[in-house]
């Protein structure tokens, strides 16, 4: 299924372009997408966050109170990179951004038995929503990333209020979303900080080729098996059952249940949270009858569909389309 992302994703990161007196009429032609879109494409998003990074030298958008100069992340990233594990990792990136007066401060605090990744950003025009955004959902999907996958979040935090478009939280984190908060946060088993990381220098320039597709795409770096389980269901046109699946990764149905629960997951649980996040895109983009949807993603009728999305999501699919 194509992925197509919420139109209201490019007018809300157009507004520090917009602050910079940039051209954001060109910079829409130049990446293909019509002023009124009430959707675009990954492909077509990605281009429009590239040009801006380019025209304004700035990855915070043109949101932030100094520019934080283009190519700061990946020297971030390559620091990051030779850490023997997670929590080194994200301590030097903490720390190498302590050293620009940019607005943004990262701590790390561990309590219990859960990571926090805390952000402070002073002096940030207001509404800045969007780009907190893209700053919590970037080192989520770093972080994941430099441990081969599988660092699933158990909150994220955002200090502005419940939005409208809150339904696309869900797909774009994975976890559940907190609003209203003191500061931005994601939150995470502990013990995942003690793994190690699996990437190298030569690993990182694939990943930044593709950045930042994988924000909204929330691509699947994994080796694991729950990892490979979400692709084949990505491949497979329609989504299909445990059987059919394991017949696709080369193993026994018991097999794959046995490693999936090794990582402490199961198949019902990998093919609900992929068809939650494929039903969204799908509702979002607007261009799939309902039937249609349900059918992709494997329930045995329409109304199967709608109890699921409802448990999902708290709303039918009508509703959300709505």
């Amino acid at each position: 299924m194509d992925r197509r992302i919420s139109g209201r994703l490019v007018h809300a990161c157009l507004a520090g372009a917009r602050r910079r007196g940039l051209d954001v009429g060109r910079a829409l032609a130049r990446s293909g997408i019509e002023p009124d879109s009430r959707t675009v494409t990954t492909q077509q998003y990605t281009r429009l966050v590239r040009h801006l990074w380019t025209a304004l030298d700035d990855e915070l958008l043109g949101f932030g109170p100094a520019p934080s100069r283009l190519g700061t992340f990946a020297t971030m990233a390559a620091l990051a990179v030779h850490g023997p594990d997670l929590r080194t990792a994200l301590l030097r990136g903490a720390a190498f951004y302590d050293l620009f007066a940019i607005g943004v401060t990262i701590r790390l605090v561990e309590s219990g038995p859960e990571a926090r990744l805390e952000f402070t950003l002073t002096g940030f025009p207001q509404p800045a929503d969007h780009l907190v955004e893209l700053v919590l959902g970037a080192w989520h999907r770093f972080a994941s990333w430099l441990v081969g996958g599988g660092l699933e979040l158990r909150r994220a935090e955002f200090p502005h209020g419940r939005p409208p478009y809150v339904l696309e939280y869900d797909a774009f984190y994975g976890c559940g979303c907190l609003f209203g908060r003191a500061r931005p946060a994601i939150g995470f088993d502990r013990t995942l900080l003690d793994r190690p990381v699996v990437r190298d220098e030569a690993a990182l320039v694939p990943f930044l080729r593709r950045y930042p597709a994988e924000l909204v795409e929330r691509g699947d770096y994994s080796g694991d098996v729950a990892g490979q389980v979400r692709r084949v269901l990505a491949a497979s046109g329609t989504v299909q059952d445990l059987a059919s699946t394991a017949a696709r990764l080369t193993v026994s149905p018991s097999g794959l249940r046995h490693r999936l629960r090794a990582e402490g997951t199961s198949y019902q649980r990998v093919r609900d949270r992929f068809r939650r996040d494929a039903a969204i895109a799908a509702l979002a983009g607007g261009e799939v009858t309902i039937e249609e949807l349900s059918r992709r993603l494997g329930f045995s009728e329409p109304s199967a569909f709608h109890r699921a999305f409802k448990r999902w999501t708290g709303t039918t699919p009508r509703g959300y389309r709505l």
